[in-house]
């Protein structure tokens, strides 16, 4: 995964279908973030503590290896993580 400068902030979209994350990126730039696309998954939350990013896009409708509500209590359970606010979408 490619480091983005410091002073640029990171939004995560994590297993949000193609288009959306598409609208979600698109919506991101204009706020001045970089917007990442993740597959869910137990590398996900790894992905997350590495990329500490300043806000999460969480799909929690699509099948995936790990549950959505999985991924969101292993975020929150965690100190370098819990503080970190997640959206919620679901079709």
């Amino acid at each position: 995964m490619n480091q983005c400068p410091e002073n640029v902030k990171t939004c995560m979209c994590v297993e949000l279908d193609p288009d959306f994350f598409y609208l979600m990126q698109s919506f991101a730039e204009r706020c001045g973030l970089r917007a990442i696309h993740v597959n869910r998954g137990k590398d996900s939350v790894k992905l997350v503590k590495h990329e500490r990013p300043t806000v999460i896009f969480l799909e929690t409708d699509s099948p995936a290896e790990m549950p959505a509500w999985d991924v969101l209590r292993a975020l929150k359970a965690d100190n370098t993580t819990r503080d970190i606010p997640v959206v919620l979408f679901s079709g």
